[in-house]
């Protein structure tokens, strides 16, 4: 008899579901200010941003797909942000209303492109992400309609 952890468990059914790299290998970076998402746009580089929320069960069942496109896309950098007092200015400025939003900001911090991810597929979020391999990049700010 072998005992499989909980991430193992998981891992196997992700395999099952879809023959991409496993969520093991992302790097997800967690912003707490608002002030973090200003300087990690300013910096270098093509990001992708969850603006979330803990108590949101769209939020948490969305995590996992986050977590399998930051391993499929390690050129770009992905972030999360949660809804709180200390965010609230961060959500205004990229005039977020509703939750999970994931917005492409590309490598000059610019917004391209924005959706509401509540219960999209894997498979919708890599073509919503195609913009910043420029589908869509001479179109300017997108609001992806999947």
């Amino acid at each position: 008899m072998s005992i499989v952890t909980t991430n193992q468990a998981l891992n196997r059914v992700s395999e099952l579901n879809d023959n991409s790299v496993t969520a093991n290998q992302a790097t997800i970076t967690t912003l707490i200010r608002a002030s973090e998402l200003n300087d990690a746009l300013a910096q270098q580089g093509r990001a992708i941003v969850l603006f979330g929320q803990r108590s949101c069960s769209a939020c948490r069942r969305l995590a996992p797909r986050i977590r399998r496109l930051a391993a499929e896309r390690p050129d770009d950098r992905f972030f999360h942000i949660e809804a709180s007092a200390l965010t609230r200015s961060a959500f205004e400025q990229h005039e977020i209303r509703m939750l999970p939003t994931l917005c492409a900001f590309d490598e000059h911090g610019e917004r391209m492109a924005s959706v509401c991810a509540a219960g999209l597929s894997i498979q919708a979020l890599r073509e919503a992400l195609s913009c910043l391999d420029g589908a869509y990049g001479s179109l300017g700010l997108v609001e992806w309609g999947l």
